[in-house]
């Protein structure tokens, strides 16, 4: 794509990887992904290109920027930020339908990944992107940052650690190799976040003192009122033995079940969820927690 026929560039994001514009191509509006460093010339790169085209991610092609040189890629803008920002900024009015949709999303997107013969080693919160859905109504997700991304096979004899610490599974910081199991991980952190609201250990300096504690079993907490299943099956993902680990298939029959049947089986009702529903008839002296 010629970068002269892209408009009204400005920056909205960077990560470790990458700095994150928006644009306006042909009356849409898209995101241009531009790679730190030199990994828009290293392999790294075509690695991002050719993940995102196997996992069916929309890109609408590569351009090069006038100002740095460097090559782009153009794909489709995520109206509602990632994950990270999303929370941040709605969680004090987000029931438990709306976050069981979004993890519900993300799991078949990590359903596609590992299906298509990959393996994310960078799953977080910030890596999530978020796009409303015209149809629904509701929200889409789409894991991003694929760079880090490797085959199956390309897996067993990578050993380079990529992550945000608290995401990252224990047997990886021991140096083990990483698999499915360790997006697993991954995936139960991001749970406790969707229950909390808030990073995992934000509390804390992501540290070799936070590696060792990781290591040793410690775990995100959850909000006050999250439904014990719930804490049951992020604590199974993030069970310090990999191959206890529930599959991804398994975790997806649980959730969509619970999506499916929130509003016939009220295990996840808050306050947020009671508001406005008249079929329901709760005591007047329950005390219902937030969530």
């Amino acid at each position: 794509i010629p970068f002269d026929e892209l408009k009204i560039i400005r920056k909205i994001g960077k990560g470790g990887f990458s700095t994150v514009y928006s644009a306006t191509y042909k009356n849409l509006t898209v995101a241009l992904k531009e790679f730190l460093g030199t990994h828009d010339r290293s392999t790294f790169f075509l690695d991002e290109v050719e993940a995102n085209i196997k996992i069916n991610v929309e890109i609408y092609g590569i351009t090069r920027s006038m100002h740095t040189n460097k090559y782009m890629i153009v794909c489709r803008y995520a109206d509602k930020g990632d994950l990270r920002r999303y929370l941040s900024k709605n969680f004090a009015t987000l029931s438990w339908k709306p976050k069981l949709e979004i993890l519900r999303s993300i799991i078949l997107d990590l359903i596609n990944l590992h299906n298509k013969g990959y393996i994310h080693r960078d799953l977080h919160s910030g890596n999530i992107l978020l796009f409303s859905n015209d149809v629904t109504g509701g929200i889409e997700t789409r894991i991003c940052d694929l760079g880090c991304s490797k085959t199956i096979s390309c897996s067993t004899i990578c050993r380079e650690m990529y992550g945000v610490l608290p995401y990252i599974a224990p047997e990886v910081l021991l140096n083990k190799l990483y698999k499915k199991e360790s997006d697993i991980y991954s995936l139960g952190v991001i749970m406790s976040e969707i229950s909390t609201g808030r990073l995992s250990f934000d509390d804390e300096p992501h540290d070799g003192e936070l590696m060792l504690k990781i290591m040793n079993g410690l775990r995100p907490k959850f909000a006050p009122g999250t439904p014990d299943c719930y804490i049951q099956l992020s604590n199974r993902c993030m069970n310090a033995d990999p191959t206890k680990r529930p599959t991804i298939d398994e975790i997806y029959k649980d959730i969509d079940t619970w999506w499916s049947n929130f509003d016939k089986e009220p295990i996840f009702l808050g306050r947020k969820d009671l508001e406005g529903r008249k079929d329901l008839k709760v005591r007047k002296d329950l005390k219902v927690r937030n969530a």
